[in-house]
């Protein structure tokens, strides 16, 4: 289908509202900057949160090395939007759990600070919410499905309201990450993390490994060695991180598409249900889609996007953003770098068959959200 009718075809009565932001600016229509209020005016963000509130701005700095995270000037902007709503606005995010530069508030900063995160440029304070080491928590009942209790940052916890600024790009875990992901693995102090990821294990594929050694570098607890000249992965050591599968060069690595994260999945969308349920009304949505990378931004490196800048996109539901992202990446065409690849869910064509909307659709289950929506550009 083609992108214009496409974008025509969502015009529905009683679903979702997500608006579209283009990145197709011109003298008439003024800069993306210049417009990004717009897209923020629209949202019942501004009408629900408290006066003075404690604005938690949840999203990802990017890993060292990393390029395609969200542009620091877009985060001046919606800083300076809430500032003068009578917010009082701070970036966080939460600790991570794998080996990298962000395993700790002082490296957290350090590499938020060095990827343009800087108060003089973003005009904000950067709160690490879940402490130093990672520990600093509150446990929020959630009773679903699969998690009863979520261990959420104590910082985006305590705040008086959320909005959730994500990268909308690839994830080798859970097919694509955005809102949700943000909302979900992002809010989660390490002992959440950790629960999340604890059903996943990825496994070697033999006859592909080249004994490089890369995956035992970067593996945080040391669960990889080499037997016969092969990479081998204890699996009781293993806690499902995931990092192996991103760094592997020759693609060797793999989680069993069984049912590990598939269930992972679940559990993200239940840790953002327990994160929503700490400010709610008071939490809204914005996702770029830009720089579409096939990795999430906490690798240290930045592939070819899998398709040209699309824009940015706003909505009080998260599901209905998260599918509308979805749906602009696969009615669009690839980069010319993958140009052979098949039409279809390309997040799934990246991962082998992995279905990402399983988030969506439990998200939608539990009552985030839904899955309809009605586009407007604005």
């Amino acid at each position: 289908m083609k992108l214009k009718n496409w974008l025509t075809s969502f015009l529905r009565e009683e679903n979702s509202k997500v608006y579209y932001l283009s990145l197709n600016s011109s003298i008439k229509k003024g800069s993306t900057l210049k417009r990004l209020p717009d897209l923020l005016e629209l949202l019942s963000f501004h009408k629900v949160a408290r006066p003075k509130a404690l604005t938690a701005i949840k999203m990802h700095f990017g890993e060292r090395g990393n390029s395609s995270y969200i542009r620091p000037l877009y985060i001046q902007r919606i800083v300076d939007y809430l500032k003068e709503k009578g917010m009082k606005p701070f970036l966080t995010d939460t600790n991570t759990l794998y080996a990298g530069h962000r395993g700790n508030s002082i490296d957290h900063l350090h590499c938020a600070h060095d990827n343009g995160f800087q108060y003089g440029m973003i005009h904000a304070p950067i709160i690490i919410a879940d402490g130093l080491w990672g520990n600093r928590s509150v446990s929020v009942e959630v009773n679903g499905d699969r998690i009863k209790n979520a261990v959420i940052g104590e910082a985006i916890a305590d705040a008086n309201a959320i909005l959730c600024v994500s990268h909308f790009k690839g994830h080798e875990l859970v097919g694509f990450g955005g809102a949700l992901k943000n909302m979900g693995m992002g809010c989660a102090a390490k002992a959440g993390k950790l629960e999340m990821h604890s059903d996943v294990k990825p496994n070697v594929n033999p006859d592909k490994c080249v004994s490089c050694g890369i995956c035992m570098e970067f593996c945080p607890v040391d669960a990889i060695s080499m037997n016969n000249k092969k990479a081998f992965i204890n699996q009781n050591n293993c806690i499902g991180c995931a990092s192996c599968i991103a760094v592997c060069p020759n693609r060797c690595i793999q989680n069993s598409w069984d049912a590990s994260p598939y269930i992972c999945m679940e559990k993200i969308a239940e840790y953002a249900k327990a994160a929503i349920s700490c400010v709610s009304p008071a939490c809204s949505f914005i996702s770029f889609i830009t720089n579409v990378s096939p990795q999430c931004d906490c690798y240290g490196f930045s592939s070819t996007p899998i398709i040209g800048d699309i824009g940015i996109l706003s909505s009080d539901d998260p599901v209905a953003l998260d599918q509308a992202c979805l749906d602009f990446v696969n009615n669009v065409p690839w980069h010319p770098t993958y140009k052979n690849k098949p039409q279809g869910d390309k997040f799934a064509i990246l991962a082998n068959g992995l279905d990402g909307t399983v988030q969506l659709s439990h998200a939608e289950k539990i009552g985030l959200g839904n899955r309809k929506y009605e586009l407007i550009e604005i």
